[in-house]
């Protein structure tokens, strides 16, 4: 009897942002681990942020990489200015993505990926 760990039972819909122009970006249902390490690098310099002007701009980076998850989009800076230029935005693209990674992580078909093969 073999065991099978079927690792395509991870593989979860995307998560996808609409910009203020209709835009689509799709973020893929599998999360890069040196991408999970970025984002906790941001939370961390996050924490000793004193003054607003780098909290935006940290806030300005951590969407641009998120958005960049979207392999078809070129993201710049620039783009996330005009098109995510609203503290709203910023929440939701990030706040959303943090859930979205943990319901990933916490995924219940985790738990049910072996099988056996006869």
């Amino acid at each position: 009897m073999s065991k099978i760990i079927d690792l395509s039972l991870l593989v979860r819909e995307p998560l996808i942002f609409k910009d203020i122009k209709g835009e689509e970006y799709v973020i893929p249902g599998e999360i890069d681990l040196d991408f999970m390490l970025k984002l906790n690098a941001y939370q961390q310099k996050i924490k000793k942020v004193e003054k607003e002007e780098d909290s935006i701009t940290l806030g300005r980076q951590m969407m641009m990489d998120i958005l960049s998850l979207d392999k078809s989009k070129n993201i710049t800076m620039d783009l996330v200015k005009e098109r995510f230029n609203d503290v709203r935005h910023m929440k939701i693209i990030i706040e959303q993505t943090m859930l979205f990674i943990n319901d990933i992580v916490k995924d219940p078909n985790f738990n049910s990926l072996e099988s056996t093969k006869e």
